[in-house]
């Protein structure tokens, strides 16, 4: 524990000595705070940048505080216990103080004089650090109301170095230390129920496992609010492989999930997922992949060659997959339409935490032409539109982060990849290689697509049950390097 002595107490007013009674009324109780009544966005700290750290916790927990305790990072831990005890925020000298001193109303600053720190025009009381605690007479905070609950998250519960000034704030109205294993709240069933033990606090995150503060806030509030995914947690490709029946249904032709009833079809894909569960120690999540708007032949009443289905005659689908824990993956063909368009007319299934959406550029035409003459093509522009409404539509409705298959089997598919946007902590792209024939054509075009593969995009592979000669067994797709995180079956 660090100590908390003084020598001598100096109080400096504008720069000018003040008589000792000064002090002793500083001690009495005079100097009031108010907390943060209500949560605050949870923030998560700057690990390497002291003093943004602790504006940002003294930010997320105090109100206003007539007193403040500052210190240069070197000698910050020198004034904690200080700080703790007198239940003031602790802060790092460095260019944002004089504005957060001025947001707190701070009216008194205690310093270690031994410090060279200069907080502007305040009262400042400059105490040795060197000597007996018990001679300490450090002014004590009278609170004007109860302090919410506060946490602050590392992912092990231990308080590294860097962060001992920001937990010395916390304590200061109460707060606790916890561990988030991982650092993102919806990773796993036990990261959401330690957020869901939470409610109302303020909380804060210190581990560049945290991410930055608008993805910690958003990942926090999903946690909370947002329905688990099947198999756990909120982020669907964690620590997992999806394992997919694809088709349309009613249409034997055009997949597995056509061949049959909605029974079938489940009992189907989760002896199919029971298959991959037994080679490996990830976890295993059956999931459906359905055509919703099919490539046709004529151009339909709208004129878009693509045949969309109606959401409600969706729906037992839909439902039936969230009673057996099964994810679902909504596929679009749009032809002359656009993905945005289509994906748009599926809100009301996409609203679903376990619903995530597949884009098919293959079927994406453009004008004059027609389905089979051609291999469509789909531009970054317009994927990224898609994935900017999908990411907005996502954190409106507080939605588990959701899948976006990028279906791909030449390199001219997907536009430029490397402009489409990766960075949206709602979604998780993959990018699903499609090949299909001899296992040495299927690795030739794996190979050749999964080169210079931008960050921020998982792998999908498609075993084609009746086109692959042969089809690779469960043991040889999982072999397959990188390993795939999401296998269909057609």
């Amino acid at each position: 524990m660090l100590r908390r002595p003084v020598i001598r107490i100096l109080l400096v007013l504008l720069g000018v000595a003040a008589p000792l009674a000064a002090v002793t009324g500083c001690a009495s109780g005079a100097l009031e705070a108010r907390p943060r009544a209500e949560a605050v966005a949870a923030v998560s700290l700057a690990v390497d940048d002291p003093s943004a750290a602790s504006i940002s916790v003294s930010t997320a927990l105090f109100e206003t505080s007539d007193l403040a305790f500052v210190a240069t990072a070197q000698h910050a831990g020198e004034l904690a216990d200080d700080a703790v005890a007198a239940g003031a925020p602790l802060l790092v000298d460095g260019p944002s103080l004089g504005g957060e001193l001025e947001r707190l109303g701070v009216t008194t600053v205690v310093t270690a004089n031994d410090d060279e720190v200069d907080p502007g025009g305040v009262s400042v009381i400059s105490i040795d650090a060197a000597a007996d605690p018990a001679s300490t007479e450090v002014p004590q905070l009278s609170w004007t109301e109860e302090p919410a609950p506060a946490v602050l998250f590392t992912e092990d519960g231990e308080v590294p170095d860097a962060a001992l000034v920001p937990a010395a704030t916390l304590a200061a109205v109460g707060g606790s230390v916890e561990a988030l294993p991982g650092g993102d709240p919806r990773a796993t069933s036990e990261t959401v129920a330690i957020a869901r033990e939470h409610p109302g606090a303020n909380v804060l995150g210190f581990g560049d496992a945290f991410g930055a503060s608008d993805d910690f806030a958003q990942r926090f509030g999903t946690a909370l609010n947002a329905a688990e995914l099947p198999g756990g947690g909120m982020l669907p490709l964690h620590d997992r492989i999806l394992v997919a029946d694809y088709g349309y249904p009613g249409e034997p032709v055009l997949g597995v999930l056509g061949e049959h009833d909605l029974d079938w079809a489940v009992h189907d894909v989760k002896e199919r997922a029971a298959e991959y569960q037994a080679l490996t120690d990830k976890q295993v999540v059956p999931t459906f992949e359905i055509i919703v708007t099919l490539a046709s032949g004529s151009a339909g009443d709208d004129g878009d060659y693509s045949a969309e289905s109606d959401p409600e005659a969706l729906r037992p689908w839909i439902d039936r997959a969230a009673e057996e824990d099964i994810y679902v993956v909504l596929d679009l063909q749009p032809g002359l339409s656009s993905f945005p368009e289509q994906a748009q007319q599926y809100e009301s299934l996409l609203a679903e935490p376990h619903v995530g959406l597949a884009l098919d550029p293959e079927w994406r035409l453009k004008p004059g032409q027609h389905h089979l003459e051609q291999i469509g093509t789909v531009s970054d522009e317009e994927i990224n539109e898609t994935l900017e409404w999908l990411a907005e539509f996502t954190t409106e409705h507080e939605l588990p982060q959701k899948i976006v298959v990028l279906h791909e089997f030449r390199g001219d598919m997907l536009g430029d990849r490397d402009n489409i946007a990766t960075g949206h902590d709602t979604l998780q792209l993959v990018v699903h290689i499609d090949g299909h024939g001899t296992p040495g054509l299927k690795m030739e075009t794996w190979n050749a697509l999964i080169a210079d593969l931008p960050d921020g995009m998982a792998l999908g592979w498609k075993n084609f049950i009746d086109e692959d000669t042969p089809t690779f067994t469960p043991a040889e797709t999982l072999a397959v390097d990188p390993q795939p995180q999401l296998v269909t079956h057609q």
